[in-house]
C-alpha cells in the first residue's frame, strides 16, 4: 500500500472514529424514551450537536484545537475585515472559553479561520460584556487585549465563562426632593453661562434605584423670560446634564436627561441659566428659577416649589469672552471611510480667549447626529492639543461628553489671546451604509469658566449664515451651532489578482 493511500485511510478512520465517538456521546445525553421519538433529526442538527460536544471536550482537555492552548500574541487591533493567525488564535480562545464563534462550519471549534467577520465580532462582544470591557461592541483593541493579557497571565489563555444572571432588580418606588444649600444672589451680566439659581437634593428610597427623567422649572420674580437664553441642569461637579431648554408660554420647561439615583443614596443637582447679549431695558430686574416638578415613575414626596437665589440682570460688567473657528485637523468636507478605520478625526474646533480674563476649558459635549449607532463606533475620545480625554455617552448614543479635570479640577487654562484646539477621534467598528456626524449642537455645549469673575462664558456667535448641509462651518443659529463634515461608512472593496509567488 502506498504512503499516500495509507495517509488517506488513516484520515478517513480518524474522521469516522471522531464522528462515531461524538454520535455515541449525543445518544448518551438524550433522555431514555425521548430519543428521536417525536421527529427524526436532520444532518444539520446532528452536526450542530456534535460541534457542541467537541467544544465541551476541548474545554475539558484544556481548550483550543489540539489540547492545551498557548497565549495569543496581538500586534494590532482586530475588527471586521482583519486577517491573520492572531484572528485564528482569538477564535480558538473564544471557542474554548464559552463564547463560541459558530456552532458549525467556519469559526466553529476545530474550524477556526484567519478572518475576523461578523460572527467573531458577536463572540468578542459577548466576551467583553461578561468581562467588563466597555464599550462591548466587538472591537478587539488595546482595552480588550489588555484585559485578555491579564486574564491569560495565569497560563492557558482560558477566559471567564459567561456569568450566571444575577437577581432581577426592581425599580425604586419612592423619591424625596428637598432644598439644598442655595447659591448666593449675584449679578447676571450678558454672555455668561450656567448661572446657579436653585439646588435640590434627590433621595431614593431603600427599595430600589430611581430613574429621574428631568426636572420641571418655572421662571418667577420681577423679570421676563427673555432675560435668559436657556435653562440647564448641572450635576454635582458642575457638568451639564442634557441640553439647554427655553421657557414656554407658561414660563416653564423640563431640563435634564435620564439619570439614576441609587437606592438609599442622595444626589444634588443645580438649576442654572444662560444669558446672551440681552436688551438693556432688562437691567436691574431680578429673576428666580423654581423647581415645580420631577419627571419620574416613582412617588415623589417633599414640598414644592423649591426656589433658590434671585439674580440681578446686569448690562454693564464686562466679563471674559471666547471666539470659535474650525480646527486645523477638521476634515473640512464630507468623507467616505471603511469599517475598521482607527484613530480618525471626525470633527475639530479651536477656541481663543479674549483680552478680558483667562478662561478655563471645563468640558466638551459632541452631538452625533448621523445614523450610526453607538455600537458602530469605538474608542471615541476628545483630544485637546494631543491629550486624550474619555467620553461619557448618553443613553440614546447621541451625545459624547468629556470633562477636563486639570488644574485641581478647574479645567484646562487658556491665557488671554491664546487658543486650544479640541477634536473628537475614534474608530469605525461597523455600520456600513450609515453616517457619522459629530456636531456641536449649542454654544454652551463647550464648558468655559472665567478665571477672574468666576462666571461661565458663552462663546460669541461667529457664524454669519445657516448652513443647510454638512459644510464643516459655524452657523448663525443653533442645533447645530457647529455643523461638522459627515462621514459615510463603507464596507470597503476587495480586489483579487494572481500572484507570481506561487509556482
Amino acid at each position: 500500500m502506498s504512503e499516500i493511500h495509507k495517509t488517506r485511510v488513516a484520515r478517513t478512520t480518524s474522521v469516522f472514529l471522531s464522528l462515531a465517538t461524538a454520535a455515541t456521546l449525543v445518544s448518551s445525553v438524550i433522555a431514555p424514551g425521548l430519543a428521536f421519538a417525536q421527529s427524526t433529526p436532520t444532518i444539520a442538527e446532528l452536526l450542530a450537536q456534535i460541534a457542541t460536544l467537541q467544544a465541551q471536550l476541548q474545554q475539558l482537555q484544556g481548550g483550543g484545537s489540539g489540547g492545551s492552548m498557548s497565549k495569543c500574541a496581538f500586534a494590532k487591533s482586530l475588527t471586521v475585515g482583519s486577517r491573520g493567525e492572531d484572528v485564528r488564535c482569538l477564535q480558538q480562545y473564544l471557542n474554548s472559553s464559552g463564547y463560541q464563534v459558530a456552532a458549525s462550519g467556519s469559526g466553529s471549534p476545530g474550524s477556526e479561520t484567519t478572518y475576523f467577520g461578523s460572527l467573531t465580532r458577536s463572540a468578542v462582544a459577548k466576551w467583553q460584556a461578561a468581562n467588563g470591557v466597555s464599550p462591548a461592541v466587538g472591537y478587539f483593541g488595546p482595552l480588550s487585549q489588555a484585559k485578555y493579557n491579564s486574564m491569560a497571565a495565569g497560563g492557558g489563555g482560558g477566559g471567564t465563562p459567561p456569568p450566571t444572571p444575577g437577581p432581577i432588580t426592581t425599580p425604586g418606588t419612592g423619591l424625596t426632593i428637598s432644598s439644598g444649600t442655595q447659591p448666593g444672589a449675584q449679578l447676571a451680566p450678558t454672555n455668561i453661562a450656567r448661572i446657579p439659581f436653585t439646588r435640590v437634593i434627590l433621595t431614593a428610597g431603600t427599595d430600589g434605584d430611581v430613574t429621574v427623567n428631568g426636572l420641571t422649572v418655572e421662571r418667577t420674580g420681577p423679570a421676563v423670560d427673555a432675560v435668559l437664553s436657556g435653562i440647564v441642569l448641572l450635576d454635582e461637579d458642575g457638568t451639564q446634564i442634557g441640553i439647554a431648554k427655553t421657557l414656554n408660554s407658561s414660563h416653564q420647561t423640563t431640563v435634564g436627561e435620564p439619570f439614576v439615583v441609587k437606592a438609599g443614596t442622595s444626589k444634588t443637582v443645580t438649576i442654572a441659566g444662560n444669558r446672551d447679549a440681552g436688551d438693556s431695558a432688562y437691567a436691574g430686574s431680578v429673576v428666580f428659577l423654581s423647581v415645580v416638578g420631577v419627571s419620574t415613575s416613582a412617588t415623589v414626596t417633599g414640598a414644592l416649589p423649591i426656589t433658590g437665589a434671585g439674580h440681578t440682570i446686569n448690562q454693564g460688567l464686562t466679563v471674559g469672552s471666547v471666539t470659535m473657528v474650525r480646527g486645523s485637523t477638521d476634515p473640512g468636507s464630507s468623507q467616505t471611510k471603511e469599517v475598521g478605520l482607527t484613530g480618525y478625526t471626525f470633527s475639530s474646533v479651536k477656541v481663543t480667549a479674549g483680552s478680558a480674563e483667562k478662561i478655563y476649558l471645563q468640558s466638551m459635549r459632541w452631538n452625533q447626529t448621523g445614523s450610526a449607532a453607538k455600537g458602530d463606533l469605538a474608542n471615541i475620545k476628545t483630544y485637546v492639543e494631543g491629550t486624550a480625554y474619555d467620553t461619557a455617552v448618553s443613553s440614546d448614543g447621541k451625545y459624547y461628553t468629556s470633562k477636563f479635570a486639570d488644574n485641581g479640577g478647574k479645567g484646562i487654562l487658556i491665557d488671554k489671546g491664546f487658543s486650544k484646539e479640541i477634536s473628537v477621534k475614534g474608530d469605525v467598528a461597523g455600520g456600513s451604509g450609515r453616517t457619522v456626524d459629530f456636531d456641536v449642537a449649542k454654544r454652551n455645549d463647550i464648558g468655559l469658566l472665567g478665571e477672574t469673575y468666576g462666571f461661565g462664558i458663552t462663546p460669541l456667535q461667529t457664524g454669519t449664515t445657516d448652513p443647510t448641509d454638512d459644510t464643516a462651518a459655524f452657523s448663525s443659529t443653533e442645533d447645530p451651532w457647529y455643523d461638522a463634515a459627515q462621514v459615510t461608512i463603507s464596507a470597503g472593496t476587495m480586489q483579487v489578482s494572481s500572484s507570481s509567488l506561487v509556482p
